[in-house]
């Protein structure tokens, strides 16, 4: 997961920014790592928010509230 996230930011795609993002916070939250978890899941909406994606920030909105 860590190298999509490498090359999503090389590719300065924000929806696939968004995606690896949010992959990483939902494995560090699997793992109890909350407070990587939610760094990731923030990164994640800010990547979602640049491009109008408001259907996948509530999604992650809803994964940082489990």
């Amino acid at each position: 997961m860590k190298e999509s996230l490498h090359f999503a930011h090389l590719s300065q795609d924000m929806i696939c920014l968004g995606c690896s993002c949010r992959g990483l916070g939902e494995i560090f939250n699997s793992k109890g790592e909350q407070m990587k978890a939610k760094s990731y899941f923030i990164d994640s909406i800010e990547a979602f928010k640049k491009v109008n994606e408001t259907k996948a920030i509530d999604e992650v909105k809803g994964m940082m509230t489990k």
